[in-house]
């Protein structure tokens, strides 16, 4: 945990808190911190210099879009918007948080008009965007081409999907065009990530007479008349004419049939009652002894012993204090609960109906609360489970004698006919084959106890394996990082710093990759554990360096420690 009081403009300029708030930010990012993360953004931000072009706000550019990113989920609108104007790409690039889940999580506690504005202030900004995301043109059709910028990739993916298409179209976009099948897959991953932000801008197809987008579905509440249900609230319904929001309690709509509809109805039913029925009259006692048993298994399978199923549900009910706005939903957990209780669904199934957004199906109930509520029904299944009675084994069958084969007297032999003797041959004079003799073959005897000679083969050595300029980078140790510049740091930092600028000229992209991968390389983290040490002990880096190097720990010294600092304020995206 870092100390937010002990921060001030002094001491984050220097080496060990800039790689202590690294090492914080990181740990933040893998627990999904957002309150945390939202506190340590609001101070770095007010510490930070007034001027753009600070190296100060270079150095702390990265922190500052990585807690941002965290801790939108607990940010005001207005806030957003300027951060989203800022770190688009950055956020849509970010390999651990993803852009659309957090800015999903904080729709779900903002009012139904406070939503859609944020939602159409989000659209209004991804449409206009100019920042270029490939450096290849993008071919819009007709022989034209234009810039690959989000807004034209936007353009293009709502030209070739249109509000309302069939998921074929979707598919045949990714297999068939040409503009993303040219593009690499983190390419494909960036832009996916922002066709599901325009999509969840643009999701909700209903709107009322201001225009305005609204989330709602009509319903019947207990004395019949026609409701909103909208984001677990009741309202009125309002229909053509009247005024749209105005409160009053409209009458209940009346529904009047088509008269040919009513007619085909009436004649369909006369017809049906017309016809006589049938007589069909047979006798299966094998299909009913059959039918019998199957239900005397059935009947061993119910739920039996001290156990009701709606008394479980309903203490289930209490025990949480549920309360829900419309008998609706009520329905719809004692559904769920039942299913689960009966292992119809399993604990996955469950778990997902009950966080599923209501809109979709779902309840939307809190996370700590979904935890505990399965807790309880898995402990009542159980329960019911070791209370069910064993079905009882099928009865064995002692298979009958099978009677002996009647005997068949064997047939009387058939004599055999006397064998001809063959005819002999004339006798033939064959003469005797010419003897040849063959020479003596020596062999050499062998000696005893004679070594056997064999080949000396030395350790196998391992295949080479090719890796890419990414690769390289994440690769980095302590001896790779001083061999790169003949134990020059300076040297060393220069070719680190060559390498990822060609990754930026390829592309965004891969400069992302190359500066990711040069922050998990173990020559970095050796620089962020020697930097949180220092901060800890309130040692500078030569003293730190000492005591490493005397207990034979591999260390940074501190002209390379300052040189990767250096670095740092050199890499910005």
């Amino acid at each position: 945990m870092i100390d937010l009081q002990a921060l001030n403009p002094a001491n984050l300029g220097s080496s060990a808190t800039f790689g202590s708030l690294r090492a914080e930010t990181d740990r933040l990012i893998q627990a999904r911190a957002s309150q945390e993360a939202q506190a340590l953004f609001s101070v770095l931000q007010q510490l930070m210099p007034t001027e753009a072009n600070h190296p100060l706000r270079a150095q702390y550019r990265p922190i500052l879009q990585d807690l941002s990113l965290i801790s939108l989920p607990s940010l005001e609108p207005d806030l957003i918007l300027k951060l989203l104007d800022e770190y688009l790409i950055s956020y849509l690039i970010h390999p651990a948080i993803d852009l659309t889940e957090q800015i999903s999580q904080r729709l779900r506690t903002l009012t139904e008009p406070n939503r859609t504005a944020l939602l159409r202030s989000i659209n209004t900004r991804l449409k206009a965007n100019s920042r270029s995301l490939s450096a290849g043109p993008l071919a819009v059709g007709g022989g034209r081409y234009a810039p690959a910028t989000l807004a034209n990739w936007l353009a293009e993916y709502r030209r070739s999907i249109p509000l309302g298409s069939p998921p074929e179209t979707q598919t045949a976009f990714y297999q068939e065009n040409p503009n993303w099948l040219a593009l690499d897959s983190t390419q494909r991953t960036t832009l996916h990530r922002l066709f599901s932000l325009l999509e969840l801008c643009e999701k909700s197809p209903q709107t009322d007479q201001g225009g305005n987008k609204v989330e709602r579905m009509a319903v019947r509440d207990d004395q019949g008349q026609l409701r909103y249900f909208s984001h677990g609230r009741l309202s009125d319904f309002w229909q053509p004419g009247s005024e749209a929001g105005s409160g009053a309690s409209s009458a209940p709509l009346t529904f009047m049939p088509s008269p040919r509809l009513v007619a085909d109805e009436q004649a369909r039913l006369e017809a049906r009652s017309a016809r006589q029925p049938v007589p069909v009259s047979f006798e299966l006692p094998d299909d009913e002894a059959e039918i019998r048993q199957h239900e005397a298994q059935l009947d061993s399978f119910k739920v039996g012993g001290s156990h009701d199923i709606n008394a479980i549900i309903n203490g289930l009910i209490q025990k949480h204090n549920l309360r829900f706005p419309d008998p609706l939903l009520l329905k719809r957990f004692q559904s769920v609960a039942e299913a689960r209780l009966k292992e119809i669904r399993n604990t996955i199934e469950t778990r997902d109906i009950l966080s599923r957004p209501l809109k979709i199906g779902g309840l939307g109930l809190a996370p700590e609360l979904i935890q505990a509520m399965i807790d309880d029904l898995e402990t009542a299944a159980q329960q019911i489970r070791d209370e069910l009675p064993k079905p009882a084994p099928p009865p064995k069958t002692i298979p009958s004698p099978t009677p002996p084969p009647p005997h068949v007297p064997a047939p009387p032999p058939v004599p055999k006919p006397a064998p001809i003797p063959p005819l002999a041959p004339p006798p033939r004079s064959i003469p005797p084959p010419p003897s040849v003799r063959r020479p003596a073959i020596l062999r050499p005897s062998p000696e005893p106890h004679r070594p056997v000679l064999e080949d000396i083969k030395g350790p196998t050595a391992p295949a080479p394996r090719l890796i890419g300029p990414v690769e390289e980078l994440g690769s980095l140790t302590l001896a790779d990082f001083r061999n790169l510049g003949d134990n020059d740091a300076a040297g060393s930092v220069r070719k680190i710093f060559s390498k990822i600028t060609l990754l930026g000229q390829e592309s965004f992209v891969k400069k992302a990759e190359g500066i990711k991968a040069w922050r998990q390389s173990p020559a970095y983290q050796l620089y962020l554990e020697q930097g949180s040490e220092s901060l800890e002990s309130g040692r500078d880096i030569r003293e730190v360096a000492r005591a490493r190097q005397s207990k034979a720990q591999p260390s940074l010294t501190e002209a390379e420690f300052n040189a990767i600092i250096d670095l740092n304020k050199r890499l910005r995206f």
